[in-house]
């Protein structure tokens, strides 16, 4: 200390700065500015290592800067588990990590996805882990069959999370990075993908997440392969499906208490997703649409030129 002031550390960082930012995560793990000076701190210590490559160094900030910061990230999040100052930190130590040459390997990867998994089980629909998971899964490399194991795991993520668009956001996300390494997969990707949604809304009635992903899916599909705008069987099968769901009595049949208490939702987004899909049809055939309504008590109507 000099002059009565504390010393200066890390890029002109008072020697206190570092334990005051731990002390105020630790209350609130949001705090941006408090994550920032923790940045300071960890480059500051990273270009030590890193003006000392002859000799490891980008091995040593890895182990000895990144991999604490990591648990003491992963610490914080117990507590606030969708803080988005937090996942951001984590991608920040991780890119630089890159940059610095040092290679991810699958261990960094697998405790990042069971960080992700650890924060969705304490608070549910939780887009922060959701999006960092997807992150991860970008930075993965050129290893489709990586990304195919990912997007069959990601099944059954869906199943737990029928109501949390972050879920099947991530879902969509691990099928767009398949498609970027293996193109030619896509009519087949989408096939299953709408088989897939169909059998969830069959399963869990009333959830607008399912349908919303089933739109992603089917516009997808199309966009890739315009043919399927003209494709009589594979139009029928979502024309089916919509009238399957708007048939209240054989829901009712099947299990009484779906009409009590999901069938106004279900008929709702059924009549929105034939308009939908008949929208994005006709306009990859390169056809003018208009839409009406005669009545509130009524559904819509597509017309078109």
């Amino acid at each position: 200390m000099e002059d009565g002031r504390p010393a200066r550390g890390w890029r002109g960082m008072r020697a206190d700065d570092e334990a005051t930012a731990k002390a105020a995560l630790c209350a609130n793990g949001d705090h941006a500015s408090a994550w920032s000076v923790r940045r300071r701190y960890c480059e500051g210590r990273g270009r030590l290592y890193v003006d000392a490559r002859a000799r490891g160094g980008e091995e040593k900030w890895f182990e000895e800067v990144v991999r604490p910061e990591l648990a003491f990230v992963r610490f914080v999040q117990s507590r606030f588990p969708k803080a988005p100052s937090a996942w951001a930190h984590r991608r920040w130590l991780l890119a630089r990590t890159m940059r610095f040459g040092v290679e991810l390997g699958e261990d960094v990867y697998n405790c990042e996805i069971q960080a992700c998994d650890a924060a969705i089980a304490r608070k549910k629909s939780n887009y922060a882990a959701w999006s960092h998971r997807a992150w991860i899964i970008q930075i993965m490399g050129a290893d489709s069959c990586a990304v195919q194991t990912a997007l069959r795991a990601s099944e059954s993520l869906a199943r737990r999370g029928v109501s949390d668009h972050g879920a099947l956001h991530y879902r969509s996300r691990i099928i767009e990075r398949y498609l970027e390494l293996r193109p030619s997969d896509a009519s087949k990707v989408f096939t299953r993908e709408l088989e897939f949604v169909r059998e969830l809304i069959d399963a869990f009635p009333g959830h607008e997440t399912l349908w919303m992903h089933y739109r992603y899916a089917f516009a997808e599909a199309v966009k890739r392969n315009k043919l399927l705008a003209s494709d009589a069987d594979f139009l029928a099968t979502t024309k089916r499906f919509c009238e399957k769901r708007r048939d209240i009595t054989e829901a009712s049949r099947v299990d009484p208490s779906w009409a009590e208490h999901a069938a106004a939702s279900e008929y709702r987004l059924a009549n929105a997703l034939d308009v939908w899909t008949t929208l994005v049809v006709k306009r990859a055939q390169g056809r003018r649409v208009h839409v009406s309504r005669e009545s509130p008590n009524e559904g819509f109507t597509v017309d078109s030129d």
